[in-house]
């Protein structure tokens, strides 16, 4: 094939190349007319102001959709006061709302949950029980139980049942020796570290912090840790001791559950006690927050009560309102939280805290419906037993008659113990009355010695007297025979 057949066959295998031709456009721009300002007028234009900025104001209070239905849901608390629960009772609804919202008192009795092994307490199952002994001390088996054991040492304490207690007279006064005592050693140590100055006594001393950088002398180690540990509680009460002029029984009920927090934590930082604590659960050691909602509340619970089931909210610093308040009270309050808290927070971004609510009163709920679950079967099991105890059926003489010795020896165990421990009470409080005696005897014993020690103080003065103006006598008879000898 020659080279013109190789060139034609290229040319006529060759596409031929399509060339668009090129459009040109013209691109007309619309010019806008510019719109004229019109010129305001000083007033007018601090109306207009005054309006935005009003509304700048209302864009960044305005809350989302979601806190405004959440406000609406839990703005008040699920359990409401009343005195229904109480029977008939005469109590003070006003007192029952102000210890409900101190968090001293669901505090309290968690420290007497904690030391009720080593202190030999009845703990109730009820926090409610705690509130109406509060109410009326001087009838109430729950302070009679609490303070009596609070105050003895271990050897008194043992010689007593869980349950029993001293009359109110008694623990009364060992509670005023015990603050007297304690307030004397505080003040004696702030006179000693300089705090308050001699001149002041214990009703216009102020604990300033200025005055405690100029000591007059430098106190041990063990003295500055009492001091602390005084003056870290102590200020609870006031200044000044709160029984120094008055019975417990005639403070205000918050001014007793103070004291009762008071001596709980006093007690509680002993060392025995602080032992017996170290090996003991972290969980049961303090009250933890379950969790707190997205306008800043925080929930406490205190599970170890599981006869009076309450959860307390505590609002958000922020708020106008700083005190705990009892949101829910019952079982059935619990669940009535429980669907509200669902309803308030189904909407809108999901938070960790909350979650953690949720979960802790499922569980509660969960433990609740066990709870039932058992009673139920322990019901049912006692309605058999008593059915089959009541049927006719045959049965040995003798069998019948180990089984009603039984029950005889069971009930005067019972009679045996009950006895026992009324006739060691009533042994500690003739004990007590010997050694009031006895003291009563040795104060009047030093009474009288000190009375003649003063009237044979008084004689010897007396004689000296005499001595003396003899001896002058003597001495101005012996000048005047000199001046005379003299002459």
């Amino acid at each position: 094939m020659s080279e013109h057949d190789d060139a034609d066959g290229l040319i006529l295998r060759e596409k031929r190349k399509r060339v668009k031709p090129t459009i040109f456009q013209v691109e007309i721009h619309q010019v806008k007319k510019r719109k004229k300002k019109i010129k305001l007028t000083k007033s007018a234009q601090r109306k207009l102001d005054a309006e935005n900025e009003k509304l700048k104001v209302k864009e960044n209070n305005a809350k989302p959709l979601e806190m405004t239905e959440f406000t609406k849901l839990m703005s008040k608390p699920i359990y409401r006061e009343d005195s229904s629960e109480w029977h008939g009772k005469q109590i003070d609804m006003k007192q029952i709302g102000i210890l409900r919202q101190m968090w001293q008192l669901p505090a309290a009795c968690h420290i007497l949950w904690l030391l009720q092994r080593p202190h030999n307490l009845q703990v109730y199952k009820t926090l409610s029980e705690y509130e109406e002994g509060l109410l009326d001390p001087k009838n109430s088996p729950v302070l009679e139980n609490i303070f009596t054991k609070l105050l003895l040492g271990k050897k008194e304490r043992d010689r007593l049942a869980a349950g029993l207690g001293l009359p109110y007279n008694v623990w009364n006064e060992q509670l005023h020796e015990h603050y007297t005592a304690r307030y004397h050693k505080w003040w004696s140590l702030k006179k000693q570290a300089g705090v308050i100055s001699e001149e002041n006594n214990e009703d216009s001393a102020s604990d300033d912090e200025a005055e405690k950088k100029k000591l007059q002398r430098d106190l041990t180690d063990d003295e500055w840790a009492l001091l602390d540990i005084l003056s870290g509680s102590l200020p609870i009460l006031g200044n000044v001791n709160p029984l120094k002029s008055c019975d417990f029984h005639e403070l205000s009920p918050r001014v007793r559950c103070l004291i009762l927090f008071d001596l709980c934590e006093t007690t509680l930082n002993k060392p025995s006690n602080l032992d017996y604590i170290r090996e003991m659960d972290d969980n049961d050691l303090r009250i933890q927050c379950i969790g707190s909602d997205r306008l800043g509340n925080r929930y406490f619970c205190c599970p170890q009560f599981t006869g009076d089931r309450r959860i307390y909210r505590l609002a958000d610093k922020s708020a106008n309102e700083g005190d705990l308040e009892l949101w829910v009270k019952g079982n059935d309050e619990l669940q009535t939280f429980y669907n509200t808290f669902l309803a308030a927070t189904k909407r809108g971004r999901k938070i960790k805290s909350e979650n953690q609510i949720r979960h802790f009163i499922e569980d509660m709920l969960e433990k609740i419906k066990e709870e039932a679950h058992e009673a139920q079967l322990a019901e049912e099991r006692a309605l058999k037993r008593a059915i089959l105890e009541a049927m006719p059926r045959k049965r040995s003489a003798r069998i019948q008659e180990l089984f009603q010795e039984k029950e005889e020896e069971e009930a005067t165990r019972l009679v045996a113990e009950a006895a026992e421990a009324e006739q060691k009470r009533a042994d500690y409080l003739a004990e007590i009355e010997r050694e009031k005696r006895a003291e009563q005897k040795r104060l009047a014993k030093e009474r009288e010695q000190r009375e003649s020690l003063n009237i044979h103080r008084e004689t010897r003065l007396q004689k000296r007297m005499v001595e003396v103006e003899k001896q002058l006598d003597t001495e101005l008879s012996a000048r005047d025979r000199r001046a005379l000898n003299r002459q």
